[in-house]
């Protein structure tokens, strides 16, 4: 399934898909966890909520980080661009949370902000690469994949007329100057 693979390439929809998924997966994890909240205390309420909302946390944030890179492959990017779009938006606003002075809690607030905006419209709004790129074909016309060139079957090129190396035997026949036929005279024929 898309949501926790890192290889290849996904469309905008199925990145809104994941979005959505991630939505429903959230308020279900908060509706059980109210309920177990609200619920008389019990160990084993406190152990589901523990535990259960670990895994549910640690399998979302790795789909999401999974999605991200695919989306970011479909524009030609490396995973890496997850660090400005995802990670340091997330960094910022959780410092910006009474860690810092009001003034700095607004400008980290202000530059998480710019950088989400940046990351939604560069995964969520702008199309992919058209046809295949370095990490895979074009989800909206794999029809096109049949027709690019893989790693396995090269692109055969022409051949090129590439320039032998000149040596002495093969080289063409020059004309020398009388100046260069002059024996030397002196201590420099010694």
């Amino acid at each position: 399934m898309f949501l926790f693979s890192t290889s290849g390439r996904i469309t905008r929809t199925q990145f809104w898909l994941a979005v959505l998924i991630y939505l429903l997966v959230s308020a279900a994890a908060a509706t059980a966890a109210l309920i177990i909240v609200t619920e008389p205390p019990s160990d084993l309420g406190a152990l589901v909520l523990y535990i259960g909302g670990g895994l549910v946390f640690f399998m979302t944030v790795f789909s999401a980080m999974a999605v991200t890179i695919k989306r970011l492959h479909d524009r030609n990017k490396i995973g890496w661009w997850n660090i400005p779009f995802v990670m340091l938006p997330c960094l910022l606003l959780g410092a910006s949370n009474g860690l810092v002075s009001e003034t700095t809690s607004q400008a980290l607030w202000l530059i998480a902000a710019a950088l989400g905006v940046w990351g939604v419209v560069e995964l969520g709004l702008l199309r992919g690469t058209a046809g295949p790129n370095r990490f895979g074909c074009d989800p909206l016309n794999p029809a096109a994949a049949a027709f690019a060139p893989t790693a396995a079957a090269p692109i055969a090129t022409a051949p090129t007329l590439a320039a032998k190396p000149t040596t002495a035997a093969t080289a063409p026949a020059t004309k020398t100057t009388t100046a260069a036929m002059r024996p030397t005279t002196g201590a420099a024929a010694h």
